[in-house]
């Protein structure tokens, strides 16, 4: 384990109710503040556990952050095996204990004994197991924890038994399907009144996921799809974050077409942001 003295860039953002947001010195004030031994900052996004710890990757591996330190957990050898220089998704179980999707690799960390465990997923309809892309991770409220993956689909890790499932996002597929565009799961949201159910966004719009049937549907229509005139191939809508409004209301993030609205009743999508020349 390393010490750094912090580098962070830190921000601080000021609700201004009832006030002229036009004004310079009301708006938010982003703060860079550097040190030369802080590693590269490599993570897609920060987490913040439950005890107020800030958890990213850097080019060392997995670090926190508690406002004045920064500690490196990892080896520079444990990063490289595990992946852990390039953190995607970060999940926090009920014992602080925490699921790394890295580089195509799953690991669970125990902070207690800050230990390391790859964890990977064996297909009925081959011998050979495969090191897990994650892309997110949803920890349900009875601990099994939902990965979805590059390529391969949505894993259910029941964290007790030791053992995955695995579901396709076409059910008709074998085991070993891989597919980018179509069988890639980027992104998880709470339903906003059933906890039954799960949204899934994909690589290809937004599936409900039924917890109790574990099937997967999908209603999802692009209402304003434009045409993109550089695109050669079909449009695919890469759901990346989503963020439920209410039991009606989704809305998401794309890298490719912008930000929209989804209608969860009627199926019906807005986009916003979409460059049409």
């Amino acid at each position: 384990m390393r010490l750094f003295s912090c580098f962070i860039l830190m921000s601080q953002v000021f609700l201004l109710r009832g006030q002229n947001i036009n004004s310079l010195e009301k708006a938010p004030v982003f703060k860079a503040v550097s040190h030369p031994f802080m590693p590269t900052v490599t993570s897609e996004y920060f987490y913040f556990s439950k005890d107020g710890l800030m958890w990213f990757s850097t080019s060392q591996g997995l670090s926190s952050f508690d406002g004045s330190e920064v500690v490196t957990y990892s080896t520079q050898q444990q990063a490289y095996a595990l992946g852990l220089s390039g953190i995607r998704a970060i999940a926090e179980d009920k014992d602080y204990n925490l699921y790394l999707g890295g580089d195509n690799k799953l690991t669970y960390f125990n902070r207690e004994n800050k230990t390391f465990s790859l964890l990977s997923y064996q297909p009925k309809d081959t011998s050979k197991s495969f090191d897990i892309s994650t892309r997110n991770i949803y920890i349900n409220n009875d601990g099994q924890v939902y990965i979805g993956t590059d390529a391969r689909g949505l894993l259910i890790y029941n964290p007790g038994l030791k053992d995955f499932q695995h579901f396709n996002l076409n059910e008709g597929k074998s085991d070993c399907w891989d597919n980018a565009n179509l069988n890639t799961v980027a992104s998880f949201a709470s339903h906003a009144t059933d906890s039954s159910k799960l949204w899934v966004g994909t690589f290809n719009g937004i599936y409900l996921f039924n917890k109790i049937t574990k099937q997967f549907t999908r209603n999802f229509q692009i209402i304003n799809p434009g045409l993109n005139k550089l695109l050669t191939c079909p449009v695919l809508y890469d759901v990346r974050k989503m963020d439920v409004a209410d039991d009606s209301t989704i809305w998401f993030s794309t890298n490719s077409n912008g930000f929209a609205k989804y209608n969860t009743r009627s199926g019906l999508v807005k986009l916003f942001l979409y460059d049409s020349g």
